[in-house]
């Protein structure tokens, strides 16, 4: 009353109650609309009679008073008859004796039909029929608790760690194979040990932890990519750097020798702009190099806007791109002319002053050759002869001068000459040692008139 819940007993009539056991056929569906629990006793009724199938399964009981019906019997296994042909007796009495019969209606009109799991829709006297059958088989199945659920889901959390931390890759095998033995356990522990363990929080964990494997390798990968585009990206500013402060000219040109690209050094050396350099044919802006014949550095003189005349060394060579296929048309149409030049007049300028300093250093050896002769021939010639004379005087060896100062002048002319004639020995020997001509020519030397 008053709309709250209640339940209510509906009992047989008493002339069929006194000949009869009463027995109740409620069924209760889960959440779903199918019935899969059964129970022996009505424990939320008052003094609730016994179901159907446990008074019918007496005295044999299950362990526990509610159970799952084992939906893995065939319902097609349980012998049924015609209530037609019952009541016009067409029937071999014999497959009924001795047996426990169930009448109910099956008619779709009466209402008493029921989804449930394997079989589609059933009428509930087969039911009733399977719940009996899965008590007198032993095959009352009983709900585990929820402690073999949660442990494992611990396993499952510690296995997905270590395959983690061992085997970062193939999440998606790991999880089938997971799945596939979360199922192998669910089946073999009902159909073994008739016993049901809620398997969809273990196929959860193992699905969630494959999505999260899934979008940590995803993270990764993108990270990882980041990472390459980033280094691309340096690579690619580090050699438009060294393309663009390159202090020789450089000119990228297409298949038909056409410039593509130039950098600063070039524009610089012929002096233009990068932009009026592309789409010209190399060969036009640097007249008497032939692209396709170029196998070795060649130099040429080019006359620039200004009118100035530069002398240029010019190297070309051609690069293909290694595609991974031999296509050797693509490898063709993607190749390109890369070539290098630099300006040499400033080297050949160079070159020529040092030649001209070669020139002007022979000719003052030359000089100082000559000098150096006349030195040996005009100076020592004569000294020789002086102090040859003056040591003849001196000794008075044509005979007595008569004067003793006309020996004193001998003699002082004497030692004039040779430190003069020392003089011009040890210029010529220093002149001998720059030359590298100079000859070392050992000689007894009295050590103690060094020392006197």
């Amino acid at each position: 009353p008053g709309g709250a819940d209640a339940f209510s007993s509906n009992w047989p009539l008493p002339a069929f109650r006194e000949h009869a056991k009463v027995g109740l056929v409620n069924m209760v569906a889960d959440h779903d609309g199918k019935p899969r629990q059964y129970r022996i006793t009505e424990d939320r009724l008052t003094d609730s009679p016994i179901t159907l199938a446990g008074l019918l399964a007496a005295p044999k009981r299950p362990v526990e008073n509610a159970f799952m019906i084992d939906y893995s019997i065939d319902p097609a296994s349980i012998p049924r008859l015609s209530y037609v042909d019952v009541l016009t007796g067409r029937f071999d009495a014999a497959a009924v004796a001795g047996k426990k019969v169930l009448v109910g209606a099956t008619a779709l009109e009466l209402g008493d039909r029921f989804a449930v799991p394997n079989h589609g829709i059933l009428p509930g006297v087969e039911i009733q029929a399977l719940a009996y059958s899965s008590i007198a088989r032993d095959r009352g199945i009983r709900p585990a608790g929820a402690g073999w659920v949660l442990a494992g889901l611990a396993a499952i959390v510690i296995a997905g760690t270590g395959f983690g931390v061992r085997r970062p890759r193939g999440p998606h095998a790991a999880a089938l194979v997971g799945g596939a033995t979360v199922l192998g356990i669910g089946f073999f522990l009902q159909d073994v040990c008739a016993v049901s363990i809620a398997t969809a929080p273990w196929l959860t964990a193992i699905a969630g932890g494959s999505l999260l494997t899934l979008v940590r390798s995803a993270q990764q990968h993108a990270r990882a990519a980041l990472l390459h585009r980033a280094a691309a990206l340096r690579q690619k500013a580090l050699m438009q750097g060294v393309f663009n402060d390159s202090s020789e000219g450089i000119l990228i040109a297409g298949p038909d020798g056409r410039v593509e690209v130039a950098n600063g050094a070039a524009a610089r050396l012929l002096e233009a702009t990068p932009g009026e350099l592309a789409a010209r044919p190399v060969e036009a802006i640097l007249p008497g190099f032939l692209l396709r014949q170029a196998a070795e550095p060649a130099e040429i003189a080019v006359t620039l806007p200004s009118g100035r005349k530069v002398e240029l060394t010019i190297a070309a060579t051609r690069s293909r791109p290694a595609l991974p296929s031999a296509d050797i048309g693509a490898e063709e149409s993607l190749a390109v002319w890369i070539v290098t030049f630099r300006d040499e007049s400033a080297k050949r300028a160079m070159e020529a002053a040092r030649d001209a300093t070669l020139r002007e250093l022979q000719a003052a050896t030359a000089a100082k050759n000559e000098f150096l002769a006349r030195i040996s021939h005009e100076l020592r010639t004569p000294l020789s002869a002086i102090i040859g004379f003056s040591t003849i005087i001196g000794d008075q060896s044509m005979g007595p001068v008569g004067n003793p100062k006309y020996i004193e002048y001998a003699r002082d002319i004497h030692s004039g000459g040779r430190r003069l004639l020392e003089l011009v020995n040890d210029i010529i020997d220093i002149v001998r040692i720059e030359a590298e001509q100079y000859e070392i020519r050992p000689d007894v030397l009295e050590v103690q008139s060094l020392l006197g």
